[in-house]
């Protein structure tokens, strides 16, 4: 048995719009711990991992470790229907069970039976002075698995969210985004044909939280694969960690109230 049940569903919905920035069709591992999500946009450049115990729930039943796909914008096009007035959302998996005969072999004479799951689905509820229901199919999850980044970053820097969020909306139209590091600072630059723009914020900023550097860093990343998450990341959070080593890919570590969010993408190399 799969089912949980969130009092808060559009903060779920808001985590749910990080993944699909990402993937549209992630596979949402759900264990008697809570639910996992390791994911990778199709071109391998970014990468998002995710988890929420089962204590964020308010109902979670998980009899064993269960994989599920579905399309995120087919349940984000019911989520978007939430108001202020919605109270609670019941996600529960169900499916049909079919008897599948296993035919004799030389060993064996007998005919073995098993039971398969067929039309496997999500029912999503959302109550609140009404009650709507939808029910959607699942998708077959790949085997695949992701393997998780082992990286030592020289270089931390613990800032509010907002500050960063102005600096991607600033380079937004360019390329590529510098980010580097020294003892005293962290900088982020453009440069390209028509402008050479740099932001710098010093460690005794308000903005910057904390900041250690075992290491001055140096990277470049390609810059269209921030604007969308940080949006998305700022719906739910109001402070970041980004670690970067040279040459590395950079880590966003998004704080929440419970769970974890960590967001790699690869450098660009030669750039």
């Amino acid at each position: 048995m799969l089912e949980f049940q969130v009092s808060k569903p559009t903060i779920f919905r808001d985590y749910l719009k990080i993944l699909s920035v990402i993937n549209e069709e992630p596979v949402l591992e759900f264990t008697p711990d809570g639910l996992n999500v390791v994911s990778m946009d199709p071109s391998h450049v970014t990468m998002i991992d995710f988890s929420l115990p089962r204590e964020y729930f308010d109902k979670y039943t998980v009899d064993e470790t269960t994989r599920i796909v579905l399309k995120l914008p087919d349940v984000l096009s019911v989520l978007k229907k939430l108001d202020k007035l919605d109270e609670q959302m019941s996600f529960i998996y169900e499916y049909d069970v079919q008897i599948k005969e296993i035919a004799s072999t030389q060993e064996k004479e007998e005919i073995e039976t098993t039971k398969i799951k067929v039309n496997e689905r999500v029912k999503l509820v959302l109550k609140s002075d009404i009650n709507r229901e939808k029910t959607l199919l699942t998708l077959e999850p790949l085997e695949e698995e992701i393997p998780k980044p082992k990286i030592y970053f020289k270089s931390k820097t613990r800032m509010l969210l907002s500050t960063f969020k102005r600096i991607i909306d600033d380079f937004k139209d360019s390329n590529h985004l510098t980010i580097k590091t020294d003892w005293d600072s962290i900088t982020f630059s453009i440069n390209n044909d028509v402008a050479n723009e740099v932001t710098s914020i010093d460690k005794s900023n308000c903005n910057i939280l904390n900041h250690q550097v075992e290491e001055k860093s140096k990277a470049i990343y390609q810059i269209e694969h921030f604007p969308k998450m940080v949006t998305a990341i700022s719906k739910v959070s109001e402070v970041v960690n980004l670690s970067i080593s040279d040459d590395m890919p950079i880590l966003i570590d998004v704080e929440l109230p419970q769970g974890s969010l960590q967001w790699f993408m690869a450098p660009c190399i030669g750039v």
